[in-house]
């Protein structure tokens, strides 16, 4: 799966892609990311990746998507960029989308 811009890095393992794929979920993968880049101005890379949960893998598979945030992003204005986010992506995504593509907000340690 190509999934490149030029403003904001997108990284996606092939495991990542492969369980998109499987699922039928590359156009909600697409979407949730746009919408991340909308709600996240100040992000600097998307980075996706297969994960498995370690209490209970063979049931609990998902693509873990982390946002990196400018670390200098005020912590009130992270909070509420979250709260909209999350409210935009319930309103937009099936329970099931949200449930195998988990979007993780973070504030960047160091810029790549």
């Amino acid at each position: 799966m190509s999934m490149n811009t030029t403003t904001i890095p997108l990284t996606v393992t092939p495991e990542a892609s492969k369980f998109l794929e499987e699922h039928g979920l590359e156009a909600a993968f697409r979407s949730m990311c746009d919408l991340a880049r909308q709600y996240f101005p100040e992000t600097l890379r998307i980075e996706a990746a297969y994960e498995k949960d370690p209490e209970e893998p063979e049931v609990f598979q998902y693509v873990a998507v982390r946002v990196y945030i400018r670390k200098d992003i005020e912590v009130t204005r992270f909070s509420e960029l979250k709260r909209t986010y999350f409210c935009g992506e319930a309103e937009l995504f099936s329970s099931m989308a949200t449930e195998l593509i988990r979007i993780y907000p973070r504030r960047a340690r160091e810029p790549r």
